[in-house]
């Protein structure tokens, strides 16, 4: 009888832990729809000037343009998350902790985001981690900022991922000297390459099943830089697979694209605050660098001064 009253108990609190987990995931995509609806009516004046606007996708949920840059709310069957189109690629550059990589704890998305003045960041590359105690602070690859190569060797060959000289995006196996003769001004490495001429790669490994936060960074044949971050380990978004960025990517017109580091790592910063829409802004871990994106620059204004004056700010 005992043990009979005992499954009895455990099926009712196995019950109310489903409730709970619905009620969970109700709110979270009730408070995300809510959160998104909002924005898109207090944005619904903005003229987007200079944006190329693209068809809109399967994928999204609502579309707003604030700061030259065009977001969109996107959703696949386990996953929620924002993409960011940006149709001047001179505006996104890799952001570092320090001017130097010497051992110390690197820095999570608005603190790089911060150094550099800019308007928006989301988290970088990989970095050595082993026991998963690592501070951040040694990418794995290279490192390329504002044309400097700042971290990795000649000779070993990285998936490079970033923007050469004349602000072309890149994404392809290739070593620190061929980067260097390619004239690439930022970049990371990247792992694993989620699109080439246009289409899904042949993904393989534990990423391509497994949901969770994501962070990829991808370009379409007219320069504009597609930035998708993804929610994942929460009730309203379990998480996403590479495949899943994948074939989001290519349906925002994608040509070429790599996947960032993700999980725990995953961090952003935009204007002051965090992506909207975005929930998993963990901070729990440090990253090596930061894909960043610049203010605009507005008539004669330049680089320098909007630097000054957001630091001022």
């Amino acid at each position: 009888m005992k043990s009979g009253r005992g499954l009895k108990r455990c099926v009712a609190a196995l019950k109310r832990c489903i409730a709970a987990f619905c009620v969970l995931a109700m709110a979270g995509a009730m408070l995300w729809t809510a959160g998104t609806a909002e924005i898109i009516a207090a944005e619904s004046l903005e003229t987007g000037e200079g944006v190329q606007y693209i068809v809109e996708t399967p994928y999204d949920k609502g579309i707003f343009v604030e700061n030259g840059i065009e977001f969109h709310y996107v959703a696949g069957d386990t996953w929620q998350g924002l993409m960011m189109v940006i149709p001047d690629p001179s505006r996104v550059f890799v952001g570092t902790p320090r001017d130097t990589y010497d051992g110390q704890a690197g820095a999570n998305a608005t603190a790089i985001a911060t150094r550099y003045g800019a308007l928006a960041a989301v988290n970088g590359a990989f970095f050595v981690d082993e026991n998963y105690v690592g501070n951040g602070g040694t990418p794995i690859g290279v490192v390329f900022s504002e044309g400097v190569m700042k971290y990795g060797d000649t000779t070993s060959v990285w998936n490079v991922m970033g923007f050469d000289a004349n602000n072309t995006f890149v994404c392809e196996a290739m070593t620190g000297e061929q980067a260097l003769a390619r004239g690439i001004r930022d970049a990371v490495h990247c792992k694993p390459i989620l699109v080439q001429n246009g289409q899904v790669t042949s993904l393989n490994g534990a990423s391509k099943t497994l949901m969770d936060a994501r962070t990829a960074v991808g370009a379409r044949a007219d320069g504009c830089v597609l930035i998708l971050q993804v929610d994942g380990r929460m009730a309203h978004s379990i998480g996403a697979t590479t495949k899943d960025i994948a074939e989001c990517m290519v349906a925002f017109g994608a040509v070429s694209a790599g996947n960032l580091d993700g999980g725990g790592s995953v961090s952003n910063y935009y204007n002051g605050g965090k992506l909207p829409g975005i929930a998993s802004s963990y901070g729990k871990r440090r990253g090596p660098n930061a894909f960043c994106v610049r203010y605009e620059v507005k008539g004669d204004v330049t680089d320098e001064e909007i630097s000054t004056e957001e630091a001022d700010s």
